[in-house]
């Protein structure tokens, strides 16, 4: 009876410690965000594939997200100075604090046309003679290819909505949108249908993937994310998450 007693007292024990080292390991981050860019970021709901991605690869170890919305301009400033434990959506560059993950996502900018005007544009020197239209800060964003470019032409253009992008091309008042393609599908599915009206939207690869990685402060955070973020590739649940907003 003693023995009993005894192996199921040890049985026990191993596991309150076992489950004691995981919470001991388990945080809370917090992890500066953008204010909303859906369908990145949706801070209504704190949603967004790309904030449901980072929140379940901190999961994968245990750990709770704490998303802190702000504008994108004080993200990296707080990241910096330690007042949040991590960001995302950033390239690595000299000076940046802490430790960088593998990459979190890439982003896909395309330039944009409609399928019955026919426009051939395989390059970013195509677009010259061209109406167009790019969210802004683009001709500092894209290269000094795009930037030289955009700057001999004079229609040309930069918008803060790009929902406007996506109005100005089905209403035909640009022949060409640029932006992510996942952003500018998100605004295509939300313009009016009679401006829609059945039109085709043409995506033409003309600058090449942007991966963008997380950072952390941690880093046995960053290796747990890291983890996370496997687990979610070699799993499918990665393109789950890019499926339930419609990207592809």
């Amino acid at each position: 009876m003693v023995v009993r007693y005894l192996l199921f007292l040890a049985a026990w024990l191993a596991a309150f410690s076992a489950v004691g080292l995981k919470s001991v390991r388990a945080d809370n981050v917090v992890v500066a965000i953008s204010q909303s860019k859906p369908p990145y970021v949706i801070e209504e709901g704190e949603m967004g594939m790309e904030v449901d991605i980072v929140r379940e690869a901190l999961a994968f170890k245990g750990h709770r997200m704490i998303p802190r919305f702000m504008p994108q301009r004080r993200i990296l400033h707080e990241y910096q100075y330690g007042l949040v434990d991590g960001i995302y959506s950033v390239r690595p560059f000299d000076g940046l604090k802490g430790f960088v993950t593998e990459p979190t996502i890439v982003y896909r900018n395309f330039a944009v046309s409609l399928a019955k005007n026919g426009l051939e544009i395989s390059s970013i020197a195509d677009l010259a003679g061209k109406n167009v239209v790019a969210f802004q800060n683009a001709k500092h964003f894209l290269g000094e290819k795009f930037s030289k470019t955009v700057e001999k032409m004079t229609d040309y253009t930069e918008v803060g909505d790009q929902f406007s992008e996506m109005r100005m091309l089905f209403s035909e008042r640009v022949q060409v949108a640029v932006g992510d393609k996942a952003i500018l599908q998100y605004f295509a599915r939300r313009v009016a249908p009679y401006h829609r009206d059945g039109k085709t939207l043409v995506f033409h690869a003309i600058f090449p993937p942007r991966p963008y990685h997380s950072a952390f402060l941690s880093e046995r955070i960053r290796d747990d994310f890291n983890e996370g973020l496997r687990h979610l590739r070699t799993t499918g649940r990665y393109e789950d998450i890019l499926a339930k907003y419609d990207v592809h």
